[in-house]
């Protein structure tokens, strides 16, 4: 009990294969993004696909588009 305090890691990239996948088929669905006008819809469906079948290395940008997308929904549309 005597040792400094430790952060922790978020599972994202196993809740966002799993439990929170609703988000990205909502939120990276071709025709949110198409509608949106932001994004180049076919280079979002790619990163996620890549993500969805191993790839780890974009879960980051995945997350950071992701939060910026429940955004935009809540407060530009």
């Amino acid at each position: 009990m005597d040792r400094p305090k430790m952060g922790f890691g978020v599972p994202i990239i196993d809740w966002f294969r799993e439990e929170l996948s609703v988000y990205f088929d909502e939120y990276f669905s071709p025709s949110f993004l198409d509608k949106q006008g932001i994004f180049k819809t076919e280079v979002l469906i790619s990163m996620k696909e890549s993500y969805l079948a191993g790839s780890t290395h974009l879960i980051t940008k995945l997350w950071t588009i992701l939060v910026f997308q429940m955004w935009y929904k809540r407060w530009m549309t």
